[in-house]
């Protein structure tokens, strides 16, 4: 459990630029439940486990707690629910990974938190897979936030629309599939499966 901890309290700390870090706070729950008190702001979003979840609480002791560029929170909590921690890792990086270089995923889905710091990788592709797993475990939210963030100019290279309006099908991403069909239609004529 100790080497759990310790390993996310490492990814947790590369999401935060400024001194002092959050107070870790650990308590059992479904499974495990890493909590991270800081001071702030309200914030929920539904989202797939292991997402992260930003929600309000009500804590005495904030003097540890931290500012990310100014904004704060109160309360974020990790739900690793039985994930192995390198699976809790991976999911957390390709969150605050996949923005474009305004940060437009981090702030649909993370309103107050900092991405100037990160650096860009695999975005499209860390994109659809976030699409996938919120259709997979019927999460609306999180798939309207993802197919808005999909659609906005200069997301999706032209030349990988007809790729993109596969998986938009198959996922039933009917926002991402119109605008895939829009896009195909006036490069090849066709207007796409409807």
């Amino acid at each position: 459990m100790d080497s759990v901890l310790e390993a996310m309290r490492e990814t947790v700390r590369t999401m935060f630029t400024d001194n002092p870090q959050p107070r870790y706070h650990y308590r059992r729950g479904r499974e495990y439940e890493f909590q991270i008190l800081v001071n702030g702001e309200d914030y929920e979003f539904e989202v797939p486990a292991p997402l992260m979840c930003i929600s309000s609480g009500h804590f005495s002791d904030v003097s540890q707690c931290a500012t990310v560029d100014g904004a704060t929170f109160d309360y974020v909590q990790i739900n690793l629910w039985g994930y192995s921690r390198d699976v809790v890792g991976t999911v957390l990086e390709l969150v605050y990974r996949l923005d474009r270089p305004d940060g437009i995923i981090s702030r649909l889905l993370f309103p107050c938190l900092s991405t100037n710091t990160l650096e860009r990788c695999s975005g499209l592709t860390h994109m659809l897979e976030v699409l996938r797993l919120a259709n997979e475990w019927r999460m609306p939210k999180i798939k309207r936030l993802i197919q808005l963030a999909l659609i906005a100019d200069g997301v999706v290279p032209v030349e990988d629309f007809a790729y993109v309006r596969g998986i938009a099908e198959a996922t039933k991403a009917t926002i991402l599939l119109k605008r895939c069909n829009e896009i195909l239609g006036r490069v090849d004529g066709s207007v796409g499966v409807a």
